[in-house]
């Protein structure tokens, strides 16, 4: 039988004698400042060009071919797999892959999920009802009345048409402007939000949008991920109407769209616990299976992997992250950590530096620098950053610096005076805020005070002990709470490797619900982190 060629509308009788979308035969297409050079698989945007994967680029003709129609799974697998039993995971890569190079060279198109049916494509000209462009192709100018052999009739209907097509050209041009701010806003507010100083402003600039744009999902939604992490950025008391109000920017987003994956990864988030490891790992794996390259919703799952002691497949998973934001601050500082973690320590170094070299005044990267130097023997490197106070950040604290400072003498000298007044010291810290509670942690286990170490650790995590109740909220003045310091990524980690020695680490992973997630899922910590303790988990 027959089938027709969405391509060009080329007969055909199977694949073997022509492909539907075969790219060494395809001209180039242009959409709006685009260039789509199949034959070389390249997109050429304003911001440059990039290869795009063949896969990639097939499902990219199909879309276009679609002229902004939508198309379904199914579509795609049948013009791009030749009808091949393929996963969902295929398309999504495909997809994930032209939306990345499309970011990555300023591309004037934009594929739009449409839940639960399929997606289409939409670009600079598509809302005037033109089909996509031909590169190099110009309009014919001898096509008069006479040498065509155009009626009166066709000519009047051509300019009733173009009329039409300018009137609609006009208003499309206003929506795409419109758009285009929208998007603009929204690419800002995920910037912001990957900096620790700018959360309270994405959050500022997200309420505005959603207020402006009350029909629009990932407003909601990107709306209810700011109000998340906004909420370490209020009073302890706040916090929970803070918590209460992302929840309802998530519901609102998810009822615009089911499957918006801001407001899928909130949810996540927030009902997070500890007695629901593998719950809140099996919602975020479903956001990525949704929006593969949603970094927030990759960025948690790295965490969380960390935080079971997955360290090697959540390094898999943050340069799957960094792929598509290499130069997130963020990832990066992760990335030093996880080549730490492993040992690589003039790896660490190499990423660290460089990303101190780039935010000298991020705090997040200014601290692993300090962490790295601090746990690899060099004491006395992390003793001249925290002096150099002209480019130490704002936010720490004196007293911060000074039990940092008292730490890291006794981690040099060894002597039981130092080490002595660096435990009381840390004991005194802790209260004023779960930051200081985690790092007074792995200082203490560093320097081998496990009964102060598990102290702070029983009181931050589980609620209980001397410290119950005394590790709240911060006393900074900047009221971050830093509740990601009530989560355990850290407890796997070189710094406590002490700690996890200690016969009471197995209760303190039976007590937060590791050992059972262990059991449930069949997967056990890496080597490298965690030891014979395996044999209490089998």
């Amino acid at each position: 039988m027959e089938r027709r060629c969405l391509a060009d509308d080329l007969p055909t009788t199977g694949p073997k004698e022509r492909d539907c979308l075969d790219l060494a035969h395809r001209g180039d297409i242009v959409l709006g400042r685009t260039t789509i050079r199949p034959s070389i698989r390249t997109i050429e945007g304003p911001e440059g060009a990039a290869k795009c994967e063949p896969r990639a680029m097939q499902v990219l003709l199909a879309l276009i071919d679609g002229h902004g129609s939508v198309l379904a799974r199914d579509d795609l697998i049948e013009l791009c797999w030749d009808g091949r039993i393929v996963g969902d995971d295929a398309i999504n890569r495909a997809v994930a892959a032209i939306r990345r190079t499309g970011a990555e060279t300023g591309a004037d198109f934009t594929i739009e999920t449409i839940p639960r049916i399929g997606y289409r494509l939409t670009w600079a000209d598509s809302q005037s009802g033109e089909p996509p462009g031909l590169a190099g192709v110009e309009p014919r100018d001898d096509l008069d009345g006479a040498g065509s052999g155009l009626s009166r009739r066709a000519m009047l209907a051509g300019s009733i048409s173009t009329a039409a097509i300018l009137g609609a050209t006009a208003w499309g041009y206003f929506f795409l402007q419109e758009r285009a701010d929208y998007l603009a806003r929204i690419g800002l507010a995920r910037r912001l939000l990957n900096t620790q100083d700018g959360i309270v402003r994405a959050q500022q600039s997200l309420e505005e949008l959603a207020e402006s744009y009350p029909d629009r999902p990932e407003a909601w939604g990107l709306l209810a991920y700011a109000r998340y992490k906004a909420a370490e950025m209020v009073p302890f008391q706040e916090t929970g109407a803070m918590v209460s109000s992302s929840e309802e920017a998530a519901e609102r987003a998810l009822s615009l769209d089911a499957e918006q994956s801001d407001a899928l990864l909130a949810i996540a988030m927030l009902r997070f616990s500890f007695a629901d490891w593998k719950e809140t790992e099996d919602r975020v794996r479903q956001v990525i299976d949704i929006a593969p390259d949603n970094v927030e919703a990759i960025e948690f799952l790295v965490v969380l992997l960390q935080c079971v002691g997955r360290c090697e497949e959540s390094s898999q998973w943050l340069n799957r992250a960094i792929a598509i934001r290499p130069m997130q601050p963020s990832l990066l500082f992760k990335k030093a950590l996880k080549h730490w973690i492993f040992g690589r320590v003039a790896d660490a170094d190499r990423v660290i530096d460089g990303a101190l070299n780039l935010w000298p005044r991020n705090e997040w990267v200014w601290n692993t620098r300090l962490m790295i130097y601090a746990f690899t023997g060099r004491p006395r490197a992390a003793i001249t950053m925290l002096e150099d106070r002209e480019n130490r950040p704002a936010s720490m604290l004196l007293s911060t610096a000074s039990v940092w400072r008292t730490a890291l003498i006794a981690l040099d000298s060894g002597l039981a005076d130092d080490i002595a007044k660096a435990r009381d010291a840390i004991l005194q810290s802790a209260p004023h805020g779960p930051a200081n509670a985690g790092q007074g942690v792995m200082l203490l286990s560093s320097l081998g005070e496990l009964d102060a170490a598990y102290e702070i650790a029983n009181g931050l995590l589980l609620a209980r002990g001397r410290s119950v109740g005394s590790i709240q909220a911060s006393i900074d003045p900047r009221l971050i709470n830093s509740q990601s310091w009530r989560r355990t990524q850290w407890l796997f980690i070189p710094a406590t490797e002490n700690l996890r020695g200690d016969d009471r680490f197995s209760d303190l992973c039976r007590d937060l619900g590791l050992l059972d997630y262990w059991r449930m899922v069949q997967v056990w910590p890496d080597d490298i982190v965690i030891g014979s303790l395996k044999t209490e988990v089998a």
